[in-house]
């Protein structure tokens, strides 16, 4: 039976994606109604928490009324909160629980050098501060070779615990088949009080010790702070469906959430909204260009669903179904200084707070400043949400005074030095440079001819760069939808509810081998299933998808394929690898390395529509304005546009400037701007 819509027509929806520097909202009613709110996402002097204050700001209630209960109908929130917490090692201190013998294990890891020549290897710091060694032992083949010491694995949890410890990871040798030891220890760390507690073969059951251990670790770190924002939002939107994006492009209630599988959840929001937009527009095959305030997200489509199921984030490696994002450390609020011998940018983000110096909080430099001096940015069409108050514009003439400073310090060391302006152009330069190596390593690296492909703008801070990026990389089409800075919470509005399995295997690729797979993917298609239905989906509901992913023996890249018969998932892997790496190995024996199973919410019939026509504004109406631009070397008057006044299929010229309320596109000489009949914007 079909999900009933019982949707209030007079309460919201919201769509949230909680970013680095700013929080983006999405709000939309079942009468039509949208409204989109933007905040700084770390505020204490106005609000303590974005998501919740944009949520009041929409439904017009003060900071401190209680949100009204009959106001909301679902929240859908992709978050940075776990992936901060990573980066700036904020988790909850954590002990590690592992085998006997092997405490360092972790420490050590592969034994990876990243920078090959570098002859100072620096470490990164462990997520977990003390290791509890357990006496016991399973061997490969499931036999008991050591019983498990309850009596001192209490003891030693006991320990821990009085120490200070809330949050325990577990992690045995070979669990991941054979959990029957971590079952225990679970038992014990409930009794003993433990507030939280990750299992290894629950939160990563992969053969490798290191990789599952790593990722148990990290999930168990990073779920306090997650869990005290869902506490904090589940408690003021009562009687509210709170769903969470995750990294793998799927939604799922909050009680189902694993802070591993947040990482890259408002990156992945991104990722889906430019699918639907490409998808409305008739185009297959994109680039996504997500710049942001903190960084830069780039991502490639052409057809399927890119996912990894390995990454090293912070040093730290996870073993979780992820969206194939690359993620560099450019963006608006990327610094821009000189160290004493060249010009640099980033990777060091001024964040959300101080923020840029034009946000009014004493903030360094920045790319948004350097478009703020280069005219592409200009205090009367930018949101005035700066400040101590939180209501002033942007400051222009301190990024002047900033700038002029910074003239006068490199001229004294650097020949050639034209002027304030030639110092942003070149910091502009330098992090568009960046940007587009980011979608070379995604394309070119790949195999993917680029010149093929529609590059999709979304991201704050993306409009005034977009034409420099395809340039650099001889991108001819640009596609921008109307609500392209806040593309990612759109994205996550129009995701569906997902839940992603996956069982390592390491069998060769042969008929008798993919009869036991067929029967594994079985098991484990029933257990996703499940998921959603315990999500109050109905089977009839339900789409399932089964993949494996295989390698040449002796190779170590991992390709994702569908399952089916053995002569199109040899068809399918030798395509793609040849795409990949231009040979295949007739001969060379294919490992199915890991089979995965996911369950999918179908379409339903209270289906949001696929294009926001228009969002309210408060900002003038005129059709055309006009501002100064810094072009070739001296300033210029050009036009201003506003991007919900232009009439479908008139065309626009550079040099111009084209704004709405959230966002600015700076339209470079050489390319031409209309809007299609879709209501997106093109670039050609």
């Amino acid at each position: 039976m079909c999900r009933k819509n019982n949707r209030n027509i007079n309460s919201w929806d919201f769509w949230i994606d909680r970013g680095g520097t700013f929080t983006d909202i999405i709000a939309y009613k079942n009468s039509g109604e949208f409204r989109v709110e933007k905040l700084l996402s770390y505020n204490p002097s106005q609000y303590d928490d974005p998501v919740l204050q944009g949520i009041r700001n929409i439904i017009g209630i003060s900071k401190n009324d209680p949100i009204p209960k009959k106001k909301i109908n679902t929240i859908k929130i992709g978050t940075t909160i776990a992936t901060n917490a990573l980066l700036e090692r904020k988790g909850e201190p954590t002990v590690l629980a592992i085998t006997k013998g092997f405490p360092d294990l972790l420490t050590i890891g592969n034994s990876n050098r990243p920078e090959l020549f570098d002859l100072k290897i620096k470490r990164p710091d462990l997520l977990h501060q003390e290791t509890i060694e357990i006496d016991e032992r399973i061997l490969s083949n499931g036999k008991i070779d050591k019983p498990l010491d309850e009596e001192k694995a209490y003891d030693d949890l006991k320990n821990a615990y009085q120490k200070g410890f809330r949050t325990i990871a577990i992690a045995l040798i070979h669990s991941n088949r054979f959990p029957s030891h971590e079952n225990k220890i679970i038992r014990l760390a409930k009794n003993i009080g433990y507030t939280h507690i990750s299992a290894s073969h629950k939160v990563s059951p992969i053969m490798k010790i290191v990789p599952r251990g790593d990722t148990t670790v990290a999930d168990a770190y990073l779920s306090s702070a997650l869990k005290k924002q869902i506490r904090k939002i589940s408690s003021e939107t009562k009687n509210s469906k709170l769903l969470f994006m995750q990294s793998n492009g799927g939604l799922i209630e909050e009680k189902f959430l694993r802070a591993k599988d947040t990482i890259l959840s408002g990156p992945a929001g991104g990722v889906i909204g430019m699918i639907n937009v490409a998808s409305e527009a008739g185009i297959k095959k994109v680039i996504g260009f997500d710049m942001g305030g903190t960084s830069t997200d780039v991502s490639h489509y052409n057809g399927n669903l890119e996912r990894t199921y390995d990454t090293v984030l912070s040093g730290i490696r996870l073993c979780t179904p992820m969206m194939k994002i690359h993620t560099i450390a450019s963006g608006g609020g990327s610094k821009c200084y000189f160290d004493g011998l060249r010009l640099r940018v980033g990777p060091e983000s001024a964040g959300a707070n101080p923020g840029p110096a034009a946000y009014r909080l004493g903030g360094p430099l920045t790319i948004t400043d350097c478009n703020i001096l280069l005219g592409r940015i200009t205090p009367e069409f930018f949101p005035k949400i700066f400040g101590r108050e939180g209501n002033q514009s942007i400051d222009d003439l301190l990024v002047k005074n900033k700038f002029n400073k910074l003239y006068k310090e490199t001229i004294k060391i650097i020949n050639g030095i034209e002027s304030r302006e030639w110092l942003a152009e070149n910091f502009i330069r330098i992090a568009v440079e960046k940007m587009s190596n980011a979608i070379r390593t995604i394309t070119h690296d790949r195999g993917y001819d680029v010149k093929d492909y529609t590059l999709v703008c979304y991201g704050g801070a993306s409009g005034q760069h977009i034409c420099q990026i395809a340039d650099n990389l001889g991108i001819k089409k640009i596609l921008i939808h109307p609500n392209f800075s806040v593309l990612s919470a759109y994205g996550i509005g129009h995701s569906k509810i997902r839940f992603i399995n996956t069982k390592t295997v390491s069998l060769t690729l042969n008929n008798p081998n993919l009869l036991k797979i067929k029967k594994l993917l079985s098991k484990i298609s029933e257990s996703v299933k499940k998921k959603l239905i315990r999500q109050k989906l109905s089977e009839r509901n339900i789409n399932i998808q089964e993949s494996l992913s295989l390698h040449y023996k002796g190779s170590d890249t991992l390709i994702s394929v569908n399952y089916g018969s053995l002569s199109n998932i040899y068809k399918s892997f030798e395509k793609k690898h040849l795409s990949l790496f231009g040979f295949i190995q007739n001969n060379k024996e294919i490992i199915v390395q890991a089979i995965s199973s996911e369950a999918i919410e179908k379409d339903i019939n209270n289906k949001i529509p696929i294009v926001v026509k228009k969002i309210i504004e408060k900002i003038n109406s005129r059709n055309l304005k006009s501002t100064k631009i810094w072009i070739d070397g001296i300033w210029k008057k050009v036009p201003v546009y506003f991007l919900n006044n232009i009439q479908k299929e008139k065309e626009i010229n550079g040099n111009s400037i084209i704004v709405d309320k959230q966002s600015t596109i700076f339209l470079d000489k050489k390319w031409t701007a209309k809007i299609n009949n879709k209501g997106h914007l093109i670039l050609f």
